[in-house]
């Protein structure tokens, strides 16, 4: 099963987080419903996702939101997601 996990970081310390379990689909599909439920879940105003962060989901499965990419001011330096595989792995032998 997939998670997307959300963390706020001030002053490189985690302030809050929020983890959210996902389906299989799209980069963009998932971005949106885990950003959807993470900010309903962290009391925030959703970020403006820009082709960059979906350009760092595809490539690396991570992307950062700068206090720029809100519209409302927030108490935060940024908020990291990250979304990832936490199944068992299967072990050779």
């Amino acid at each position: 099963m997939l998670k997307f996990w959300a963390r706020l970081i001030k002053d490189n310390k985690l302030q809050n987080q929020f983890l959210v379990d996902m389906d299989q689909r799209s980069v963009e599909e998932m971005l949106e419903e885990g950003l959807n439920e993470a900010c309903y879940g962290l009391d925030l105003a959703r970020p403006i996702v820009q082709q960059k962060h979906l350009q760092d989901m595809k490539t690396y499965g991570f992307t950062r939101f700068l206090p720029e990419s809100f519209m409302e001011d927030v108490d935060f330096d940024r908020m990291d997601v990250r979304i990832f595989d936490d199944s068992p792995k299967k072990k050779k032998g």
